[in-house]
């Protein structure tokens, strides 16, 4: 799937969601459905999303995903978290979660070629059909975890992701999806990589990656995609390559 605008950075102030007490850059907003903007930024502000909390030990290269009492367990390595407005946030971590996003998206191609009877295929299920086998492919990428050296020290960070609505994080609101990560440590620093992409209407988005070291200022990464109709999203945070991921949401 083409990315039908035109990639651009920090086109708009992101109003993340929560007490700001830094500066935000903004420009004119884009005016081609389809737009793109790169987020890579670190800031104050606090980005209101499902939220989860990993820690690494002195020593350990590993880091590990502290569970809160609302996730529950779908299968290994899948987590949900059910909202009030029906819209449940999904989150995968490592080989066993990720391995099961792509079954998950391989069975939704089939139901959805299976809806393909051999006449003039509708313009909806050809871009239901193109968004999800670019979320396929991003699911297939994002299985290969990093591997990472031991840390000598302990640190615990703190991981919000948010998937849906551009009109909720963006300042002024501009209707389209957003796939976005937050991370902030404490106790040290610690080396992420976010990797995200967002679609409205089968317009997708480049995949895009940024990678930063991270301590005690919030740092923002990911994409947002200005359109109508349909959206979908999907971010990943590396190490503990935990992704989220939405596609029962409206652009807006």
């Amino acid at each position: 799937m083409k990315n039908y605008g035109t990639t651009l950075a920090f086109v708009t102030s992101l109003a993340l969601l929560g007490p700001s007490t830094g500066c935000a850059v903004s420009s004119s907003a884009p005016g081609m459905s389809g737009e793109t903007i790169l987020v890579n930024e670190e800031n104050r502000a606090t980005l209101e999303g499902v939220e989860m909390r990993i820690e690494r030990r002195a020593g350990e290269s590993t880091f590990s995903l502290v569970e809160g009492s609302d996730w529950q367990i779908v299968a290994p390595g899948v987590w949900e978290l059910p909202s009030g407005d029906g819209n449940t946030q999904r989150v995968v971590v490592g080989e066993e979660g990720h391995r099961w996003m792509v079954e998950q998206a391989d069975a939704e191609l089939d139901a959805l070629h299976a809806q393909l009877d051999g006449e003039e295929v509708k313009p909806e299920l050809a871009q239901k059909i193109a968004t999800a086998e670019e979320l396929r492919m991003t699911a297939q990428r994002l299985s290969n975890s990093a591997a990472f050296g031991p840390s000598p020290q302990a640190v615990g960070c703190n991981i919000s992701l948010y998937t849906g609505p551009s009109s909720y994080v963006t300042s002024p609101p501009i209707a389209g999806a957003a796939a976005l990560g937050q991370i902030v440590c404490s106790g040290g620093c610690a080396t992420f990589t976010v990797t995200s992409q967002a679609c409205c209407s089968g317009w997708c988005s480049s995949v895009s990656a940024f990678t930063s070291t991270v301590c005690a200022t919030p740092w923002t990464a990911g994409t947002i995609v200005y359109g109508a109709g349909a959206g979908a999203a999907a971010v990943n945070v590396n190490p503990p390559n935990v992704t989220q991921s939405s596609s029962s949401f409206f652009c807006q």
